[in-house]
């Protein structure tokens, strides 16, 4: 007699490479968007994670855990570093980037996805937290996509149809703007890590 769970765990694989292309599509497009707008280093934020996911959907991705559960728990510690450093420094300078790059990649690398242990795949849990990052992904991208080619055919236009960094500028500009700015973006990211652990 044939193992039921032995079935499911067969019919899962075969449901993966579907799934696996649909979540790829998120960062791709988003990745796409931002090579439309002429932001290539935006472009690269989305389309670096969608080639690791790749190569994770095809296995090739190592995962210690030891390593990785103790920078997890460094992690709000590196968040409040770094948005020191936000906070603190000029706007677009070499240590503001460095410090959205280095926390970028401990959070890939920390946040990043065991493979799920039952044949049915990952848990409620972390498909809800994915469909959060998605939404928010997608929805940024359409966003500044759309303020792109609204405001393409003059300055009056770009100026009526702002991107969302435009919008932020003026409060962005001052002391208290950039810290209230700064430790918005700090706690959600953190939130939305949390939401993706039991």
């Amino acid at each position: 007699m044939t193992d039921p769970r032995s079935e499911q765990a067969v019919a899962v694989r075969a449901r993966r490479p579907w799934s696996d292309a649909l979540w790829l599509a998120v960062p791709v497009l988003a990745g796409l968007v931002q090579l439309i707008r002429g932001e290539a280093f935006d472009a690269v934020v989305f389309l670096v994670p969608a080639l690791l996911l790749a190569a994770d959907s095809a296995g090739a991705l190592p995962r210690p855990r030891r390593s990785r559960a103790q920078l997890r728990r460094l992690l709000p510690a590196a968040a409040v570093g770094a948005g020191t450093v936000l906070a603190v420094t000029p706007r677009h300078g070499l240590a503001d980037g460095a410090a959205v790059v280095l926390l970028g990649v401990a959070v890939l690398v920390a946040a990043w996805p065991d493979p799920p242990r039952a044949a049915s795949g990952p848990s409620p849990l972390l498909r809800r937290s994915g469909a959060v990052w998605a939404a928010l992904a997608v929805g940024t991208a359409l966003w500044e996509l759309a303020a792109f080619l609204l405001g393409l055919p003059s300055a009056a236009a770009t100026f009526a149809h702002p991107a969302i960094s435009d919008l932020l500028d003026p409060v962005a500009d001052t002391v208290l703007g950039r810290v209230a700015l700064v430790a918005a973006w700090t706690l959600a990211g953190l939130a939305l890590l949390r939401r993706s652990r039991p």
